[in-house]
């Protein structure tokens, strides 16, 4: 990909959307920044508020360092408002959304969005998020692992690495290289967590499923038997919660 469209950045940020958390019916200043050394030849701002694909050009407004903003203001008119960038050179037309920049015309499911009258809950302002990808967070119970014995998926059965060792190529492993992260471990850095200052958690999958991230999850009721059981896991809320 050329460097120019590497640069190319825009997310629903107050430093790209203004003003943020808009109401229905205010006017919103929507951002783009890319490389000023670029051969874009136009720069549009595609929403669809009616159901019909609108393009509205971008200007740009200002030079910072090594790059060029462009913005456009458009009314706010419904309560969700998806939109995506269409830039054009003389040679072609590409798009830019949640996805990245595209050689083709995406559809709407990964379009950026501004969602009118949303108001975040009041105490998020004050925390600081730390997420864990739980199997590589830390070690605490090295008999919950699973064994090449116990299921096999994607071809592949799972394998426990060495805490240090390197992990799998995907090609490979399939995501089924594990090593050994679970509640235990997770609730024995939580002093070292909160010198760090931080007071909040978010964590990635932790019910059912095969594979390492457990984001194919086949229970949604049940705790990952390689990370511990409901009942620990309520006891960890309780315990991160104090």
């Amino acid at each position: 990909m050329e460097l120019w469209l590497q640069s190319v950045h825009s997310d629903g940020s107050d430093c790209f959307v203004q003003p943020y958390n808009p109401k229905l019916g205010q006017t919103i200043t929507i951002w783009l920044r890319v490389w000023k050394k670029n051969p874009l030849k136009k720069v549009q701002l595609r929403i669809a508020p009616e159901g019909e694909q609108l393009l509205i050009p971008m200007q740009p407004n200002r030079e910072q360092g090594l790059f060029v903003w462009y913005s456009v203001q458009t009314r706010l008119t419904i309560k969700q408002l998806r939109y995506r960038f269409q830039l054009c050179t003389p040679e072609q037309i590409y798009w830019y959304n949640a996805a990245g920049v595209l050689g083709y015309h995406p559809p709407d499911d990964q379009d950026f969005s501004i969602i009118a009258d949303w108001q975040a809950p009041s105490w998020i302002s004050s925390r600081i998020f730390y997420q864990i990808f739980p199997d590589t967070f830390c070690r605490g119970n090295i008999q919950l692992q699973p064994q090449a014995w116990e299921y096999e998926y994607l071809g592949r059965k799972p394998h426990l690495h060495e805490w240090d060792e390197k992990p799998g190529e995907y090609k490979e492993s399939r995501s089924m290289d594990f090593f050994g992260g679970d509640l235990k471990g997770m609730v024995s850095k939580i002093p070292d967590l909160l010198e760090l200052g931080i007071n909040a958690l978010y964590l990635n999958p932790v019910f059912q499923a095969p594979s390492n991230h457990r984001y194919d999850i086949q229970d949604y009721f049940k705790i990952d038997p390689k990370l511990n059981t409901n009942q620990k896991f309520s006891q960890c809320i309780t315990q991160w919660h104090n």
